[in-house]
C-alpha cells in the first residue's frame, strides 16, 4: 500500500500547513450536521481554567438532541483554547448575558471535572444568519432522525 501511505503523508503535510481554520458558513453547516447536540445558550459566567476556559451556560433552546438538559437550567462547558487559534472557539468576546450557539458530541457535566469542548466551531455567536446555517446543517443530517430534533422529518 505504498500509494495510500504516500497520499496519507501528503494529507498530513497539507493539514499541518493549514494551521488556521476558519468557521465559515460551510464549516458551520458541516459541524452542525455532524454534531450530536446543538443548543442556544446564554453565558452566565466565564472562568479561566488550566486547560482553557470554563463557561457556565443556561439553556435557552435545544436545536438538536441535548435531551439530558432542561430548558432554563445551567451546565458547565469547558472550551479548550488549544484546538484552534482565535477566532475559532474564541470566547473572549462573549460577556455575561451573551447568547451563543454551541455544537457538541457529548453530555455536559453540571458538576465536577468538565471535559473540554473539542469541536472546532463548537461555540459560535448567536445571530439569525448563524442560526439559519446551523439549522441548514441539522437538516442535512440524514444519517440520524431523532424524535426531539425539531428539524427531523420523522418527528
Amino acid at each position: 500500500m505504498p500509494e495510500a501511505m504516500a497520499e496519507m503523508e501528503n494529507d498530513k503535510k497539507s493539514s499541518a500547513a493549514e494551521d488556521v481554520f476558519v468557521c465559515d458558513p460551510e464549516a458551520i453547516q458541516i459541524v452542525s450536521r455532524d454534531a450530536e447536540n446543538a443548543a442556544i445558550v446564554n453565558l452566565v459566567a466565564r472562568l479561566h481554567a488550566s486547560e482553557g476556559i470554563l463557561l457556565r451556560v443556561r439553556l435557552i433552546n435545544r436545536l438538536k438532541m441535548a435531551t439530558f438538559w432542561e430548558i432554563g437550567s445551567e451546565n458547565n462547558l469547558g472550551v479548550a483554547q488549544k484546538i484552534a487559534p482565535p477566532p475559532v472557539n474564541d470566547v473572549s468576546n462573549f460577556h455575561t448575558g451573551s447568547r451563543m450557539i454551541i455544537l457538541f458530541d457529548r453530555n455536559l457535566h453540571p458538576r465536577g471535572p468538565v471535559p473540554p469542548l473539542e469541536e472546532v466551531c463548537g461555540v459560535i455567536p448567536f445571530s439569525e444568519s448563524n442560526l439559519r446555517l446551523v439549522r441548514s446543517g441539522i437538516q442535512q443530517d440524514a444519517a440520524v432522525h431523532l424524535a426531539d430534533n425539531p428539524e427531523s422529518e420523522l418527528r
